[in-house]
C-alpha cells in the first residue's frame, strides 16, 4: 500500500498531529523533522483531496473532510 492511502487509513480511524503521523513514516525523508513530514503527508493529502473534488468525485470530499476533522 502506498505512503499515503496509509496515512489517509489512519487519519480515517484516529485523529493524529503532524508530529504523530511523522513518526509513522520516520524511514522516509532523511533529515525530515516529525513535525515536518507529517505536514508534507498532510499536505499531499490535501492536494490529492481537492484535485479529486475538482472532478467531482466524491471521494475528494470524503478525503478533504477527514483531513479537516481528523488531522488535528
Amino acid at each position: 500500500m502506498e505512503m499515503l492511502k496509509k496515512a489517509q487509513k489512519m487519519l480515517e480511524k484516529h485523529p493524529l498531529c503532524d508530529h504523530c503521523l511523522g513518526r509513522q513514516f520516520a524511514l522516509l525523508g532523511y533529515g525530515l523533522g516529525n513535525q515536518k513530514r507529517g505536514e508534507a503527508v498532510k499536505l499531499l493529502l490535501t492536494m490529492k483531496g481537492h484535485q479529486l473534488a475538482l472532478s467531482g468525485k466524491k471521494a475528494g470530499f470524503s478525503l478533504l473532510k477527514t483531513v479537516a476533522t481528523k488531522g488535528s
